[in-house]
């Protein structure tokens, strides 16, 4: 299970702060955009994530980084109202 955090990815403030890499954009409720780490341990475009306590499931949409992050951590991000 991983935790999910709701951010409007097309909102301007957002800009350069996280970066598509593959995929697409969330476009539907369910839709979720994950780190590359994520991505490389089995959670690809297509594959389906369990979130926050289990009982919701989404699908990855895309891939994503934080180019200005240097951290090493992973993370799913869902537009607001989505999953």
């Amino acid at each position: 299970m991983e935790r999910a955090a709701e951010i409007d990815l097309t909102d301007p403030i957002i800009t350069g702060m996280v970066e598509l890499d593959d995929g697409r954009l969330p476009e539907a409720d369910g839709e979720i955009v994950v780190s590359p780490g994520l991505a490389e341990r089995g959670h690809g475009i297509g594959s389906t994530i369990r979130l926050g306590d289990g009982a919701r499931e989404a699908t990855v949409a895309g891939v994503a980084s934080r180019p200005n992050y240097y951290g090493d951590s992973d993370f799913v991000v869902a537009p607001p109202g989505g999953s």
